[in-house]
């Protein structure tokens, strides 16, 4: 009954948008889509929903493109300013963008009724001593990969030459948000030593997320949220001031991983002998000193980037708006996009053995170098998404299909994976979807590439849980339903 309202909710503001595309009716509109995407989160973690990738993907959406335009407009509006008019997109386009984010989500809440719940019954994770130290464990790889320059701002390290990844980064980028998760369920799980040891191993891991960027500090909190309500079998049972304290933490902790973050971008940024730290030229630990010091040299310098930044950075729905142009959209380019995205995650050795160069991919790159001057855009960076290699490939109806087509080729993958790995290892695979699902922006290549990263870390996590005596059953399924049973196929979908 629930979905029912947010679906209609959605298609009554996407109607409106139709007729009142004025500053007013674009802020209520995004109003409404960041309404529904805490709804829907709230529901996922509470267990009044059942997870669907399509809720899950749905929520990440409206969340990012609502919420989004929300803090621009609001932002410029208390300095005087006129957001959408600071960002310099007409307002029809921005109306028109939000319409079509409103109506693919709506498509994706219906779809999510003919999707197979992700967990068909209540899982319980119990953190004992064994996988404690598997953590332990964990996070020394993770700050191995730091000190080695495998991971760096923004994730794994590459070479700017090649555009290659790091090998090793790759496979522990994803262990980070999945070990806070752990932890915060050992947290709620035990007491005295051992709940400060937990508490230690949550602060490290959330710490190695937070050079992946603010947005990433922001899901892997709201990851953890999940794990604590739906993993631990612990119940919410906390007085009104402890739930506000609570709240006043998460937001505390967002606020400074967000100044944090930026300020030590921008010093990298404005400092010419700052080393690279995109690039597997030099680890964390080789740039922070020099991020830091510009910090306290140039901090008037630094605070004024970083509040320009975070008025317009939030504004992602910009460049959805500039591609779709009020319904005005040129041709598509009919596929080009997703056929670019399997060439460019190809594994180099496949080109070698066929005796194709890869140069020549490598040298397109992103979405942008591809699509952009088509459309009549300059090639710059922007905020992709799922919905900008829709309405690229196929126009309208691709901003519908590609979450929808999205889902299911998620749901093949989690499935055959299932089937393979030991139950931890689909856990992990599980929440490392939820988690890549919840980002708004994301290249359709970056979905690919994040299946690969799942296959080659997970073979590394269920390696490490399968061990005799490591982790032992500690996945404890309580009885499921036959009816859930028969919904246990991706077919069903």
């Amino acid at each position: 009954m629930i979905v029912l309202v947010l679906i209609n909710a959605l298609l009554v503001t996407a109607f409106l948008l139709m007729g009142f595309q004025g500053t007013l009716a674009i802020f209520f509109a995004s109003a409404v889509a960041a309404t529904c995407a805490g709804t829907i989160f709230y529901l996922l973690a509470s267990g009044a929903f059942r997870v669907r990738l399509t809720w899950v993907l749905a929520g990440g959406l409206l969340f990012g493109y609502g919420a989004g335009t929300m803090n621009t407009m609001l932002s410029f509006a208390m300095s005087g300013e006129d957001g959408l008019a600071a960002m310099g997109i007409p307002k029809q386009y921005v109306a028109y963008a939000i319409l079509l984010v409103l109506i693919s989500c709506a498509a994706l809440l219906a779809g999510g009724y003919l999707e197979p719940p992700l967990l068909r019954d209540r899982h319980i994770i119990t953190m004992g001593w064994k996988q404690e130290r598997f953590l332990w464990a964990v996070a020394a790889l993770v700050a191995l990969a730091y000190a080695h320059g495998d991971l760096g701002f923004a994730g794994v390290a590459y070479t700017a030459e090649t555009y290659r990844s790091s090998i090793f980064g790759t496979l522990v980028q994803g262990f980070p948000n999945i070990s806070v998760s752990l932890a915060t369920i050992g947290i709620l799980q035990t007491r005295g030593r051992r709940r400060i040891r937990f508490v230690v191993l949550a602060a490290f891991m959330l710490l190695a997320v937070f050079p992946m960027g603010r947005r990433a500090v922001l899901y892997c909190l709201a990851l953890a949220a999940f794990a604590a309500l739906r993993l631990s079998g612990w119940k919410l049972q906390l007085s009104a001031a402890r739930k506000f304290l609570i709240a006043i933490v998460v937001v505390v902790l967002l606020a400074l991983s967000s100044y944090g973050y930026m300020a030590v971008r921008v010093s990298l940024n404005s400092t010419q002998s700052a080393p690279d730290l995109e690039n597997a030229n030099g680890s964390l630990l080789d740039v922070l000193p020099v991020a830091i010091e510009n910090m306290f040299t140039n901090q008037r310098g630094v605070q004024g980037e970083i509040a320009q930044n975070m008025k317009s950075r939030t504004f992602v729905i910009g460049y959805l708006a500039l591609l779709a142009r009020g319904g005005d959209t040129p041709s598509p380019l009919w596929g080009e996009d997703f056929y670019h995205a399997i060439e460019l995650i190809t594994p180099d050795l496949f080109y070698s053995v066929l005796g194709f160069d890869k140069a020549p991919v490598r040298q397109i790159g992103s979405e942008e170098e591809l699509a952009n001057e088509h459309f009549g855009l300059p090639v710059q960076d922007e905020a992709n998404s799922i919905l900008t290699a829709g309405i690229i490939d196929f126009g309208l109806p691709g901003v519908i299909a590609y979450p929808l087509l999205l889902c299911l080729g998620y749901r093949w993958v989690l499935h055959l994976l299932g089937l393979i790995v030991n139950a931890e290892g689909e856990l992990f695979c599980i929440l490392f979807t939820l988690w890549i699902f919840m980002l708004t922006e994301n290249e359709i290549n970056g979905y690919m590439a994040s299946i690969r990263q799942m296959i080659l870390s997970v073979s590394i996590w269920a390696l490490l849980f399968s061990l005799p005596d490591f982790f032992g059953s500690s996945l404890h399924h309580l009885p499921v339903q036959e009816s859930d049973v028969e919904l246990n196929s991706p077919m069903a979908f």
